[in-house]
C-alpha cells in the first residue's frame, strides 16, 4: 500500500487457484475519511514475480506523474 496525493491505494496480492496468473496489482480508491473503496479502478495480473514487480513500479510512476489510468 502507497500514500498517493490522488487518495488512490495499491494492493499486490498472489492469486490464482490454478497458478496461470499468481501475481495481481489492484488499484482502489480512498474515501474522504480515508477508509478504503473497494469499487476496483484498474486491475491487472502477471505470470511471474519479476513482471509483476516491474509493471507495479511502473503503475506506481504514473500515478506518481498525476495519469488516471482508470479514466
Amino acid at each position: 500500500t502507497v500514500d498517493l496525493p490522488t487518495l488512490v491505494t495499491i494492493f499486490d496480492m498472489i492469486v490464482g487457484e490454478d497458478g496461470s496468473q499468481p501475481y495481481e496489482t489492484m488499484l482502489f480508491g480512498c474515501n474522504e475519511d480515508g477508509s478504503v473503496n473497494y469499487l476496483e479502478l484498474y486491475c491487472d495480473r502477471y505470470y511471474t514475480r519479476q513482471e509483476a514487480v516491474t509493471a507495479h513500479k511502473e503503475l506506481l510512476q504514473r500515478l506518481k506523474k498525476g495519469e488516471r489510468i482508470w479514466e
